[in-house]
């Protein structure tokens, strides 16, 4: 990247609620860290007036991609403007820019980029640039005319509430903002997302008509732009920040569509299992984490009352979840950024749902997503606690006694040992507790009194959840302990297949996931239960023969194997490898 871009630090949220956001992740199917696999460029140079918010705007598209799992660069170096480099972003976000910014050759550069399809969003002062450039004018739909003196509180009347940046607010949009007049009336080029309401503030001249944010399809990319942002206060609004959320991904091509344009057709499509032949190996996977949580979603169940909706940024949560959505025979569902994703919506729809369970807290899944979720005529119950280790706790007091009086104990911060016991835990309705590297909570041993537990697994080794676990646990009068471990975690996936068969759980057909991350794996703890699958864990990276999984498949009698995740963590080769057996 040109010496002047500036890479920006990122992390991770979550939806149905299940407990707070881990900062970390892989995304299945390639080897980008993050929920949507988007690179975001943030342009901020400016030949004419400087906003003082670009800073704040600076940060706040940061926190986004922390929140949604974005690589995003900021630079206020025309020179960036290259084919070879912006061939590297899913969408450039013209921040307040103003005047001529680019030279010739780097407008055709970014011509070009648009044209093999590429993404703009422009934010405020986006319409004060390149007034002699009239492709530009056409991206970005109108040029700024004036607007009258400070800001006010103002109306804003939104009238698509199905695109992803206008999807989590209401009818209407009271914000405090300068407010853009513009030289021409976009609406006949563009998709009108929002107006204005010139009754509710003075100095508006745009008439009835006033449109304040919009899309379109433009010369073989997508455009987006929002005249809100003026304001350093403006980029601390959440609504506003969900706005800018959506209006970015939108752009980058993996959040919905706009007006009649049927949105991104991203490749691969997900896809599900079709009905298998014996010794087939089938593949559920999207392009992404939430894509491949609603591909299994599809392969799994025709019609549910419940989803469950957890953060696709995170693993607690959503594995933690697992018995609680076997228990309701539901999906389990992904999101992530602030806003809520429209394929979750469509998906919804699908399954005729009338209950949404959340996990985790507002940082984890914002409330934006839950009142988005409530506007669709859903009942909304969110399981929250005030971290990981006590929003697992919230599920198991949810789910009532332990089935059995068993429960199980993984470690808090280390996903596979609880990705490999989840469809075990959903099919049994076993309560998954979380250990911290100092062992247990008390409130964790407390949920355990209240809910019956007398029998405890523990999943891991003492590197994952330490042997002072079992001191706790006895001195709680929890006598019944039993440690399913090896030493590594794929030696712990096979210990806890060998325990699953012999409580007498089904291994003829398994689930199979990667070891290295999570993302793809997430939704398999209710669906494994539901189609009567475990899960074993493999390294995309080397031959089956040469894992622990060998050993057990040696042994085991298996017809069908369904590869969660795409060939970026589970090669082709690997699927071979299992057609043609041990």
């Amino acid at each position: 990247m040109p010496a002047t871009l500036r890479r920006l630090t990122l992390g991770c949220p979550l939806v149905i609620v299940l407990g707070a956001a881990l900062l970390l992740g892989v995304e299945g199917g390639s080897a980008a860290t993050s929920q949507d696999p988007i690179d975001v460029l943030v342009f901020t140079k400016t030949e004419g007036f400087r906003h003082p918010s670009i800073a704040e705007g600076i940060q706040a598209i940061t926190d986004l991609g922390a929140a949604g799992g974005w690589q995003v660069d900021q630079t206020e170096d025309a020179g960036a403007f290259t084919s070879e480099n912006l061939a590297g972003y899913d969408v450039v976000v013209w921040l307040s820019t103003t005047g001529d910014v680019l030279n010739d050759p780097q407008q055709a550069a970014f011509e070009a980029y648009i044209r093999g399809g590429g993404g703009f969003a422009g934010i405020h002062a986006a319409t004060d640039t390149e007034y002699d450039w009239p492709w530009y004018g056409e991206l970005v739909g109108a040029y700024f005319d004036r607007h009258p003196p400070g800001t006010a509180q103002a109306t804003v009347e939104v009238e698509d509430r199905t695109h992803a940046s206008t999807l989590h607010l209401g009818d209407s949009w009271v914000r405090t903002d300068e407010w853009y007049d513009f030289q021409q009336n976009p609406r006949d080029a563009v998709h009108v997302l929002a107006t204005l309401d010139e009754d509710t503030y003075e100095g508006g001249m745009m008439g009835e008509d006033h449109p304040i944010a919009w899309c379109q399809v433009y010369d073989g990319g997508r455009s987006w732009y929002t005249a809100g942002g003026h304001t350093p206060a403006s980029f601390q609004e959440p609504d506003f920040r969900a706005h800018l959320a959506g209006g970015i991904r939108y752009a980058a091509g993996v959040a919905g569509a706009c007006g009649d344009d049927p949105g991104p057709s991203p490749d691969p499509t997900p896809t599900g299992p079709e009905p298998a032949d014996p010794g087939e190996v089938q593949r559920i996977a999207g392009p992404d984490r939430v894509a491949t949580a609603l591909a299994i979603s599809e392969a799994g169940w025709d019609s549910s009352e419940y989803v469950v909706l957890a953060s696709g940024g995170s693993f607690a949560d959503a594995l933690a979840a697992a018995p609680l959505a076997g228990g309701l025979d539901a999906p389990l569902l992904l999101t992530v950024g602030e806003s809520l994703d429209p394929r979750v919506v469509a998906e919804l729809e699908r399954l005729d749902a009338t209950d949404v369970v959340v996990m985790g807290g507002p940082a984890a899944i914002s409330e934006a997503v839950s009142d988005g979720l409530g506007r669709l005529g859903l009942s909304v119950e969110r399981v929250a606690g005030r971290d990981r280790i006590e929003t697992a706790e919230a599920v198991a007091s949810t789910l009532g006694d332990a089935r059995g009086g068993i429960a199980v104990v993984a470690a808090a911060d280390r996903f596979p040992d609880a990705l490999a016991v989840g469809p075990v835990a959903a099919a049994e309705g076993h309560p998954i507790f979380l250990a911290g590297p100092d062992g247990l909570t008390s409130t964790t041993l407390a949920t355990m009194r209240d809910g019956a537990v007398d029998d405890v697994l523990i999943v891991g080794g003492s590197s994952a959840v330490p042997d002072a676990v079992e001191g706790q646990l006895s001195a709680a009068g929890i006598t019944t302990v039993t440690r399913i471990a090896g030493l590594s975690r794929y030696e712990t996936g096979v210990a806890v297949l060998d325990f699953a068969v012999e409580r007498g759980l089904p291994a003829d057909e398994l689930l199979v996931a990667t070891g290295a991350n999570f993302p793809d794996a997430l939704a398999a703890g209710a669906f494994g239960a539901r189609t009567g699958r475990l899960i074993m864990l493999v390294d995309g990276d080397q031959p089956v023969s040469d894992q622990p999984a060998a050993g057990f498949l040696a042994g085991a009698d298996v017809s069908d194997f369904v590869l969660l995740g795409g060939l970026g963590v589970l090669p082709e080769s690997l699927a071979e490898e299992l057609r043609e057996g041990p």
